[in-house]
């Protein structure tokens, strides 16, 4: 039996807005711990095998220049979670019984030691033929991550799910966090390979259709759905197993998931790099290129970069992405 990771790394980053371009996304990023997220996630990956990742023809190079013996998986294009997972598998030579472990590129894990053994756990209950998914248990109300409700444990630790939800009001979030038996979804699985191909034939047959009916890749990718492997599979299947994670993890999606990593100053501000400020409060400021100087304003995310600056409430943080698609309409591709 073997064991390989997929480093799901083909996302553009788009909420992280300047610091995040097309050629350098988040995960390329050495801002926030001292080295590219995709470096550690691919160190992390090591621990248990065979490493591949999966990302765009346009992000190869740049990965490549960070991890220089990468094994790679290339899409054309992006089109979720779902479809990458599949193609991966069909094209890696892999038996029934081996393991995947699937990990996004953009997380902060703290402890490996308590990450590596979460693993493991998972690794031995994916063997009785669960679909595994690491659960975090919640320490605020949030309302930028999907839940998992958990019913009866199956051994320390480990669960039997009892249903997915997606990213809640803060009502929802709420009532959640409270019954105690909610969970983060942390986006990260592991499964059999005989397992999550059944799982495809009952819930996803549209993308194994697709898959035999395409004469190649690109053909694939141009006509499979763009779909998740949490809307695909995991909403509904009844066969999925939870993990309690013992490690700490946060999931880079926005700016002020930066709050809950590093330490405030005395004002409650977040600051990275050259920055000068006066009556200034609960702020993430940002200054790559140069310096930054604010003056009496609170609760904003500033980011500085050589070519472009970004200004907008904390509260608003999930719509960079709108400025993002706004910059497209401009033709100010070049800022992206």
């Amino acid at each position: 039996m073997r064991i390989l990771s997929l480093i799901l790394a083909g996302g553009k980053g788009e909420r992280f807005w300047p610091l995040s371009r097309k050629n350098r996304p988040k995960q390329l990023l050495d801002l926030f711990t001292g080295k590219p997220l995709i470096l550690e996630a691919y160190e992390r990956a090591k621990l248990f095998g065979e490493v591949y990742i999966v990302t765009t023809q346009e992000l190869q190079k740049q990965i490549k220049k960070i991890i220089k013996d990468g094994k790679f998986i290339i899409e054309p294009f992006g089109k979720n979670t779902a479809p990458a997972i599949y193609y991966s598998i069909k094209n890696l030579k892999i038996k029934d019984d081996d393991i995947i472990f699937v990990q996004t590129s953009d997380h902060i894990i703290k402890n490996f030691e308590a990450f590596k053994n979460d693993v493991n756990l998972g690794i031995e209950i994916a063997k009785m033929d669960y679909i595994v998914v690491f659960g975090i248990k919640p320490n605020r109300i949030e309302t930028g991550f999907g839940y998992v409700e958990v019913d009866y444990e199956i051994r320390k630790n480990v669960y039997k799910v009892k249903k997915f939800y997606e990213k809640p009001s803060f009502e929802k979030a709420k009532e959640y966090v409270k019954m105690g038996n909610f969970y983060w979804n942390s986006g990260m699985f592991i499964f059999n390979k005989r397992t999550i191909l059944k799982a495809y034939e009952k819930f996803a047959y549209d993308i194994i259709e697709t898959f035999e009916k395409s004469r190649n890749k690109l053909e694939f990718y141009e006509n499979v759905n763009n779909i998740s492997i949490d809307y695909a599979i995991m909403e509904k299947s009844d066969n999925i197993a939870l993990v309690k994670a013992s490690f700490e993890w946060e999931d880079l999606g926005l700016y002020t998931s930066l709050e809950n990593i590093f330490k405030k100053d005395e004002d409650g501000n977040i600051v990275f790099g050259e920055v000068a400020k006066i009556n200034t409060k609960n702020c993430i400021i940002i200054s790559k290129d140069g310096i930054c100087g604010v003056y009496g304003v609170e609760n904003l995310i500033i980011v500085k970069t050589k070519d472009a600056v970004l200004v907008i409430p904390k509260e608003n943080a999930q719509n960079v992405r709108d400025i993002v698609n706004l910059l497209k309409k401009l033709n100010f591709e070049n800022y992206l």
